[in-house]
């Protein structure tokens, strides 16, 4: 182990007793920590991402509301990510001939669904609302994929957005 004062002591505090054994502690300390220390486990095997899976999420998603998105041609596999406030999915072989939002329009818990095309592959993203953590599953099928998400123990009402408010608000008037 190493240890110094670096830039932060004059020349003169290398020659004070206190300073220099308390330095020789704290390398000795070091040294001894360093010392007993074990090798980290191997890391897992890695994921072959360029042959994704069938599907990505729960094994079920009992009572959970699906929602489908075509796309073109038809997804080779699934590459996923689970995040603290939702997940992302890499969707391998095929694009997007419809957008996600719907989702976040339609279930209380979604806060932003999105998919986005990136040449070759598409990436979805679901974010759910603070606090929510619903079970959720994406399968590849026949034309697209099939995005379910589960639902509460009780029915909420999703609340408007500002947006959908102000639209539900506005008049419109015609002059005759």
């Amino acid at each position: 182990g190493r240890s110094g004062g670096g830039g932060r002591i004059g020349l003169s505090g290398l020659w004070e007793r206190e300073l220099g054994e308390g330095g020789a502690r704290e390398a000795l300390r070091i040294a001894v920590v360093n010392l007993s220390a074990e090798p980290a486990p191997a890391a897992a095997a890695p994921v072959d991402a360029s042959r994704g899976a069938r599907s990505f999420g729960a094994a079920e998603v009992p009572g959970g509301r699906r929602f489908r998105i075509p796309m073109s041609p038809t997804p080779t596999g699934l590459v996923g990510e689970r995040r603290d406030e939702g997940f992302r999915v890499m969707v391998q072989g095929a694009l997007a001939t419809q957008g996600a939002r719907r989702i976040a329009g339609a279930h209380a818990k979604v806060e932003r669904a999105a998919i986005l095309n990136q040449g070759d592959h598409a990436e979805l993203t679901l974010r759910f609302v603070a606090g929510a953590s619903p079970a959720y599953r994406v399968d590849i099928v026949d034309g697209g994929l099939d995005v379910t998400v589960g639902r509460c123990a009780r029915a909420e009402p999703r609340q408007p957005r500002r947006s959908e408010a102000l639209s539900r608000s506005r008049i419109f008037w015609r002059p005759t």
